[in-house]
């Protein structure tokens, strides 16, 4: 039997927390989000916010790469 195991949300809420949770740094989730990455991008200059959510993000990275590669 097929048993779908779920996994709640789990919302990166800056910049910080997106890095080190990719172990990427600030100039890579730059890029992503020009990339169309599922980041979401608030405010200009020294005053922009990012967030995502983490299973989203990943997903994203693997089809990405699967692009990429393909």
């Amino acid at each position: 039997m097929f048993q779908a195991t779920a996994c709640a949300p789990r919302i990166l809420r800056t910049m910080e927390e997106i890095c080190e949770a990719f172990g990427v740094g600030r100039k890579t989730v730059r890029s992503w989000a020009r990339r169309g990455a599922p980041i979401a991008v608030e405010g200009e200059g020294g005053r922009t916010r990012y967030s995502a959510e983490i299973n989203d993000l990943q997903r994203w990275r693997v089809s990405s790469s699967a692009r990429q590669a393909g």
